[in-house]
């Protein structure tokens, strides 16, 4: 890379990574069209959870069962149990839905 490339790509980084992430959101919207039971925004590979999950935790959770004995059962924190039961993670995942994944 030239020492013009460089300086340019410093110069306007928050121009183009926004343009990648509009670029990578419409391909995403796009395969949603071909498949509606893709999720509302793509998940990163690396989670614990799954939708399936969290509809089992979501009907868990209504049943009663404590948030500990949940967070044990699928290996994570109690943190995350709260933050799926007030919808801060996985707000798009109804507990209703029967679905993929």
């Amino acid at each position: 890379m030239s020492e013009y490339q460089k300086r340019y790509y410093q110069q306007n980084k928050e121009r183009i990574a926004a343009h990648r992430k509009a670029i990578k959101q419409s391909r995403y919207a796009e395969k949603r069209l071909l498949n509606p039971d893709l999720p509302e925004t793509p998940r990163k590979g690396t989670s614990k959870l799954n939708e399936a999950k969290v509809r089992e935790i979501r009907r868990r959770l209504a049943e009663g069962e404590s948030v500990a004995e949940i967070a044990h059962a699928f290996g994570v924190s109690t943190y995350n149990i709260y933050a799926i039961r007030q919808g801060r993670t996985w707000p798009d995942v109804r507990p209703n839905e029967t679905g993929a994944n």
